[in-house]
């Protein structure tokens, strides 16, 4: 799924496809009833989030809310870890939720154009030269930090729109059957271990 003789891949800078803005921080006793919200455990090496994962709630007014709105096809990057190595994960909102807001140990990056297919973000910015980028781009000092001055200045080449949606259903593809092949190797072990505890009962 590389470039073909005559395609022609396009070198962006993240700040040129996402607008950044800061989460929402909110008093301890708003939490646990009102709004879905997106927290770093919902973008923390886990590359595409939906509505059923939203389990925390945050009780909200209107306008609040829509500073902080979340909807589908909106990035989401960890912006602060204990290493370098495990800053700006990132995590790609697949479905509308409505009312749903984001915490402040994240970041939001909006899609500014039509360029990014959201499927394909669920993978372009895990890959290693990216994973590298924001690395060096972020500061360490107590705790490794990033923001979206820093993000948005990670290079990426990107693809036009149909080959994104190729490489996306493609790997989509390449996991399921990785999945599949994962369980089918569990659930053989599990029986080999039965017959062999079964085998070897004296």
């Amino acid at each position: 799924l590389k470039p073909k003789e005559g395609e022609k891949w396009e070198t962006k800078t993240i700040g040129e496809l996402l607008e950044f803005k800061n989460g929402l921080n909110a008093s301890k006793d708003q939490f646990g009833h009102g709004n879905p919200i997106v927290n770093y455990v919902n973008v923390y090496k886990k590359r595409s989030i939906y509505k059923q994962d939203l389990t925390g709630l945050v009780e909200l007014d209107i306008n609040t809310r829509k500073r902080y709105d979340v909807k589908k096809g909106d990035v989401f990057f960890t912006r602060t870890s204990e290493t370098l190595e495990e800053i700006g994960y990132a995590s790609v909102l697949l479905e509308d939720v409505e009312n749903g807001v984001f915490s402040g140990f994240v970041l939001r990056g909006r899609p500014v154009n039509n360029m990014l297919y959201p499927e394909y973000c669920k993978y372009c910015f895990s890959t290693k030269n990216i994973r590298m980028q924001i690395q060096a781009l972020s500061t360490m000092t107590t705790r490794a930090l990033t923001n979206g001055k820093s993000l948005s200045k990670v290079k990426i080449c990107l693809p036009y729109y149909d080959k994104q949606k190729e490489i996306a259903d493609a790997l989509d593809s390449f996991e399921t059957s990785i999945t599949a092949l994962t369980s089918a190797l569990e659930l053989s072990k599990k029986r080999y271990e039965y017959y062999r505890d079964e085998m070897l009962r004296f």
